[in-house]
């Protein structure tokens, strides 16, 4: 997935914009079988993959780009796959996982002179001394996601770099490979001083990774400046593993994540830093017999509530695996579908901590979509429905898919993976909506709740004139037990007075009309929504076909019409101010034209999913993870 710095430069053509690609609820079932045919006739063969400046450098527009589209787009995820110079010669890493942490910044300027919007592009990796390292004493104690340990070391030298890399002190923060999102302002965390030299910064800029650490890079040069552990916000907060995605609450700022520490029983810490104060609270602290260490990539956010849930990701040997193996992949139990997916709800705001648990079927996922509520009654005081949002996988099998090997087909591993039909289905993902009812929690803490609480009846009463109570009645006695089946809830001991129940079948939507890396409108999280922007996966490629818009009211699906071989990456919104519309606004996505070895900056209608400009560049970008939209950055 790298490119040659002397890609030669070819004349820009005048791209073609096509009509975009229609598809409803009753194409699921073929489209998905297309998919699977796709993956066993190897139609991937015929998608150009190819991947690997600085800058700031300018870049040609084709079409326009709104100029309220101006601000910054941040993008972080793999470049490089191989170190060179090591001491037993060339490294080649497996995963895409691991690959060298490349950063990019797309700074889009609305020009009042001309009335035209100009895009600049700036780069830097990330890992340049985790490299010099590697090149001098090789991998050695570094984790990593999925690199496998020398085969050659003994078993004293595997106790003892276990031992180095398990400890919390050793001397290789700046080493990290952090390369996974974007995170703007975390508050509680203080700028290294060197960020502000020269210039003035008005929002700090942080990577994150499924770890508890996060680097901060220079906003304007990307430079690698500082680095932070979580417990530099809160002493408890010591454990080694976090969620590469927090959350930010809509209304207040607020900064949500996980911090997990390893052990015979593995402890999970919910937290919350104040926006306003930098303050940092322990909502929730819990640990259970029977709940085992896990890969967790992200989590929930609602209204009144964090929702975490532990996927069947299983690490083993309380986590002692992971500097033992030195990687996490090897480090996980193959996937078992008596491992249950167990879910936590913890209040936000009153002090309850740890409110309802419960578990569903065997399955893993990285992307959380979103969470909302929804009032339902009044008996024995206020409920809500809360309706969860998941892009998941029915087995693990997607973690292999992202090897190296299989991404760019070497020695025909994209055929033994993807194989056939039956192989390739339980690698594609669908978006599962699960719903329960729970209590509101009651009491007074922050000013907030009280608030919420006022609109949380008024919107009840609206609520129940335009339904009845009946209408939900009945509508639960029409499930059918296999639609049940999706909440199963084990008779653990409740942990309120009134506990959750199952309210609603799910939504349950199959590729290729949904995809990975999952976005939305950004002013409709923790809301009611609608529409759902992916990377739709139909195995036209070994990674991604297309962008498609999917509409979770008539599961229609939108697909942007994508010429063969341009491979896009995660699409971010920006909606049009003052719009009233969900959809009224654009995306903008990285996309890679394997056939030349160039990207371009893509900007499409995000209503009607087609193409409005692009911004060309020379050479190729590495498709990446993930990335943020901002217009606070100085």
């Amino acid at each position: 997935m790298n490119a040659s710095d002397d890609l030669a430069i070819k004349p820009s053509i005048e791209p073609q914009i096509h009509e975009a690609i229609r598809r409803v609820k009753g194409d699921e079932v073929d489209d998905l079988d297309n998919a699977l045919k796709n993956a066993a006739n190897e139609a991937y063969l015929d998608w150009p993959n190819e991947a690997g400046h600085r800058g700031p450098i300018e870049l040609k527009i084709q079409g326009s780009i709104p100029a309220w589209a101006a601000g910054s787009l941040f993008r972080t995820g793999p470049g490089l796959s191989k170190i060179e110079g090591t001491p037993k010669g060339t490294l080649h890493l497996s995963h895409w996982f691991d690959g060298l942490a490349h950063t990019h910044r797309f700074n889009i300027v609305a020009d009042t002179d001309s009335g035209k919007t100009k895009v600049f592009y700036s780069s830097r990796r990330q890992c340049d001394d985790f490299v010099e390292h590697v090149q001098k004493n090789g991998l050695g104690n570094m984790i990593t996601f999925a690199q496998k340990s020398d085969p050659c070391v003994g078993l004293f030298g595997k106790l003892m770099s276990s031992w180095s890399a398990a400890k919390k002190d050793r001397e290789t923060k700046k080493l990290e490979n952090a390369a996974v999102t974007v995170q703007l302002g975390i508050p509680g965390l203080q700028s290294s001083p060197s960020a502000t030299k020269g210039h003035r910064v008005r929002q700090t800029v942080w990577l994150g990774t499924d770890a508890s650490f996060l680097r901060e890079i220079d906003p304007q040069t990307l430079e690698p400046i500082g680095f932070a552990q979580q417990d530099a916000i809160h002493p408890s907060l010591n454990g080694h593993l976090s969620c590469a995605h927090a959350q930010r609450c809509p209304v207040t700022g607020d900064y949500f994540n996980i911090n997990i520490t390893a052990g015979p029983k593995p402890t999970y810490k919910v937290f919350r830093v104040s926006a306003a104060t930098g303050q940092t609270d322990i909502l929730a602290n819990f640990s259970f017999s029977d709940l085992p260490l896990a890969y967790i990539h992200s989590f929930y956010l609602s209204q009144h509530f964090v929702i975490l849930r532990v996927p069947s990701s299983h690490i083993s040997a309380y986590g002692l695996s992971i500097p033992w193996k030195k990687n996490i992949l090897d480090a996980m139990d193959p996937f078992d579908r008596s491992k249950r997916c167990r879910w936590f709800v913890i209040d936000r705001y009153h002090g309850r901590g740890l409110v309802a648990r419960f578990d569903t079927e065997a399955a893993f996922f990285f992307h959380t979509v979103n969470c909302f509520e929804e009032p339902v009654s009044e008996v024995r005081g206020p409920k809500v429905t809360l309706s969860m949002d998941t892009v998941e996988y029915p087995t693990m099998d997607i973690l292999d898919a992202l090897r190296y090997d299989v991404m760019m087909n070497r020695d025909g591993k994209a055929k033994d993976f993807w194989g056939t039909g039956d192989k390739a289905r339980a690698a594609l993902p669908y978006l599962v909506r699960r719903k329960i009812t729970i209590p509101v929690p009651e009491g007074p803490e922050l000013p907030l709740s009280l608030t919420s609480y006022a609109r949380l009846r008024c919107g009840y009463y609206a609520w129940k004139m335009l339904n009845g109570a009946e209408g939900v009645a009945g509508r639960i006695r029409s499930l059918s037990p296999q639609h049940l089946s999706w909440f199963r809830i084990r008779p653990h001991p409740p942990l309120s007075e009134h506990p959750i129940s199952i309210v609603d079948n799910p939504i349950n939507i199959p590729a290729p009309h949904v995809g990975e890396l999952p976005t939305i409108n950004p002013a409709y999280h923790t809301k009611r929504y609608r529409y759902v922007y992916s990377l739709a996966m139909g195995c036209r490629s070994t990674l991604v076909d297309t962008i498609v818009k999917t509409d979770l009211v008539t599961h229609e699906a939108l697909q942007w019409n994508n010429p063969v071989g341009h491979t896009p990456g995660e699409a971010i919104f920006v909606g049009r101010p003052g719009a009233s519309e969900e959809d009224d606004g654009v995306l903008l996505s990285v996309v890679l034209d394997g056939s030349c070895s160039k990207s371009y900056l893509l900007c499409l209608d995000a209503m009607t999913m087609k193409e409005m400009g692009r911004a060309e560049m020379d050479f190729a970008v590495g498709i990446g993870f993930h990335g943020v939209h901002t217009t606070t950055v100085a």
